[in-house]
């Protein structure tokens, strides 16, 4: 793997992959602030950022490259018209993001399935207060 790359994987270690190439010309590190990144984390289980957003490397899809644990990477919507948002199921962490067109698979190259996209009960109780 070149220098220009980031390399990264879930919390238990069953996904890995890298974001190539990567670096000022290819990406940028952001903290995002919105209760949509936020509800995000809180409905997987990994808790609420705030007061601090959530960490985010902006890239485009062909640049992530998942090397390991294809099988356990999950793809949802938090409604209709949401970003896609890419996790592990095997532990629920937020991976990334990507917007749903073009309607591909990052890992792949291949047309996905259609996302899981949460109810309004499930986007309700997974909305920040704050």
């Amino acid at each position: 793997m070149g220098a220009d790359a980031i390399t990264f994987r879930c919390s238990c270690g069953l996904i890995e992959g890298s974001v190539q190439p990567a670096g000022p010309a290819h990406g940028t590190h952001v903290e995002c602030f919105c209760r949509d990144c936020r509800a995000a984390r809180i409905h997987l289980g990994e808790g609420d950022t705030a007061p601090g957003g959530v960490p985010i490397y902006q890239t485009t899809p062909d640049h992530v490259h998942i090397t390991r644990g294809l099988d356990n990477l999950g793809l949802m919507r938090l409604g209709p018209e949401g970003l896609f948002r890419w996790y592990a199921t095997c532990c629920n962490v937020t991976l990334f993001n990507t917007l749903p067109k073009p309607f591909f698979d990052v890992a792949t190259g291949q047309p996905i399935v259609a996302p899981v996209v949460l109810t309004k009960a499930e986007r309700e109780a997974a909305t920040p207060t704050a």
